[in-house]
């Protein structure tokens, strides 16, 4: 699969469009999500229209979908991204090793070890992370980065996205399952999803997609603007 996500390829990408429809021959699913019908959503097999300014929305919902259908890759996870490492409730920021005790590595996060059922560095050798759940470690109760993208998802499910979107709650969840099992899936990011106020929330929350479905760092994946 190949998402569009904004750029009317045709017009401003023309030395790239060729290879997407090549693509699209050799039989990827090729998908358009656009607040209007242009050149390049015609050439598509699917325009997905989304009220402008909405994308971080549309991208949280299908986050909630792949989470609550357990789609996601929990090995890329835990091993390339910072989902297990845990959070200090307070502040917001990782757990660094010097958390745990003195002396301790001000530039190594903390993850709950598995098999030992105790917050340790994240490069601890034989260390396996959890990445979801809360943990006590010194009096707080600290989840990992993935537990709060989990719970923040979840204010986004289909019915309430389409309400802020524009997009029908079934295209939203079919959208999300068919990009989660179409692997590797790329998406192609346009500059013009940053040109409304906190733009770059909707281009965050793009790449998480491609980083819990393991899209990161293969060929055919990855979350890219221009040349990327």
């Amino acid at each position: 699969m190949v998402i569009l996500w904004g750029p009317n390829a045709c017009e401003t990408r023309m030395r790239m469009i060729k290879s997407y429809l090549d693509a699209r021959d050799r039989g990827a699913k090729l998908v358009m999500i656009s607040p209007v019908y242009h050149a390049t959503a015609a050439k598509c097999d699917q325009w997905i229209p989304v009220r402008l300014g909405t994308d971080a929305a549309l991208a949280m919902s299908m986050i909630n979908v792949i989470i609550e259908k357990k789609l996601y890759d929990e090995d890329f996870i835990r091993n390339h991204s910072v989902g297990p490492f845990l959070v200090n409730p307070k502040t917001g920021h990782f757990l660094r090793e010097k958390d745990l005790h003195p002396g301790g590595d001000p530039k190594k996060y903390v993850i709950q070890d598995a098999a030992s059922g105790k917050a340790v560095s994240h490069d601890k050798e034989g260390a396996v992370a959890f990445i979801l759940g809360r943990y006590k470690v010194g009096g707080l109760e600290c989840p990992t980065a993935f537990q709060l993208l989990v719970e923040r998802a979840a204010e986004y499910q289909p019915d309430i996205a389409s309400k802020i979107t524009g997009t029908p709650s079934e295209t939203i969840e079919k959208l999300a399952l068919e990009y989660a099992a179409s692997k590797p899936a790329s998406i192609q990011l346009s500059d013009g999803m940053t040109y409304t106020k906190y733009g770059d929330i909707g281009v965050r929350a793009v790449l998480i997609l491609a980083t819990i479905t393991g899209n990161i760092g293969i060929k055919g994946g990855g979350a890219s603007t221009v040349g990327g």
